[in-house]
């Protein structure tokens, strides 16, 4: 009896195993399907990270595979793994080349805005800006660590100009109704002129 307690539960050892082979081998799937797509977003790498990071754990919670399997279940899981994490490194390298890349078109931006700033030229220094505020927008993100202090920089420049437009078309609007409540008093004394 001893004999047949012991086998039976090599057996059931044997088939746990295989089950555990079993699992081991669709989180290797899974992280080989995650691992093939080239992500565009920083975001969806991000989230895909947590996912392989989900998965290694319930890697950890699979017991062992048949000892046969075992090394070459796992190398498949760590390779998939490393060419993962070894795309996200390439990304976001890029990612960190670009913004880089960014942030020399944002500084000559702010230096055209810092050239401009003084102008009294309200028109075409107007159209100017707006077409560098524009342009801002289209060329992306800088590193995060500078992004506050660059678009301070050039929103500086844009809004000293602004301000003085403004404060500029303030005097003349207050000229203007000046010179339009003279001309009305001009016109009342002449009707009264006109009726003696």
């Amino acid at each position: 009896e001893v004999l047949n307690l012991k086998k039976e539960r090599l057996n059931t050892l044997k088939e746990d195993r295989k089950n555990n082979l079993i699992q081991k081998v669709l989180l290797c799937e899974k992280v080989e399907q995650i691992a093939e797509i080239p992500y565009d977003k920083a975001s969806d790498w991000n989230k895909k990270t947590n996912e392989i990071s989900e998965i290694f754990d319930a890697w950890k919670k699979t017991g062992p595979a048949p000892a046969s399997q075992n090394d070459t279940i796992w190398k498949r899981f760590r390779d998939g793994r490393d060419a993962f994490y070894k795309q996200k490194k390439k990304f976001f390298a890029g990612l960190n080349e670009q913004r880089d890349g960014n942030l020399i078109l944002k500084e000559d931006l702010c230096k055209k805005a810092e050239e401009m700033m003084n102008s009294s030229d309200w028109s075409s220094t107007t159209k100017a800006l707006i077409a560098l505020q524009k342009e801002w927008k289209e060329i992306g993100p800088v590193p995060e660590k500078v992004s506050g202090a660059i678009w301070k920089r050039f929103r500086t420049a844009c809004d000293h100009f602004f301000t003085a437009k403004d404060d500029a078309f303030k005097d003349q609007k207050k000229e203007e109704i000046e010179n339009f409540n003279n001309k009305l008093a001009i016109i009342n004394e002449v009707k009264a002129l006109v009726e003696t």
